[in-house]
């Protein structure tokens, strides 16, 4: 893992990440932010069911705009 910057958390608890690191993996609006108790992740945000947060696939169905994948549909019919 390669260090891309270093920054500073300000009083709102914000840190921003520079345009160039955001170009360069797409980072748009919507990220998810992962923790594991020794680092934290920044990822793209990618559909995912709202049931298990599995990531959707074609096959996925969607309910008033929000996903379910095909595993979680079975489940519930």
């Amino acid at each position: 893992m390669e260090l891309l910057f270093t920054g500073k958390i300000d009083g709102l608890g914000r840190l921003q990440i520079p345009k160039i690191i955001r170009e360069k993996y797409e980072l748009e609006e919507d990220v998810n932010v992962f923790g594991d108790g020794h680092a934290i992740y920044v990822k793209r945000k990618t559909p995912s069911c709202v049931i298990c947060n599995a990531e959707v696939s074609e096959n996925s169905k969607t309910v008033k705009g929000k996903f379910i994948c095909t595993d979680c549909a079975t489940k519930i019919k």
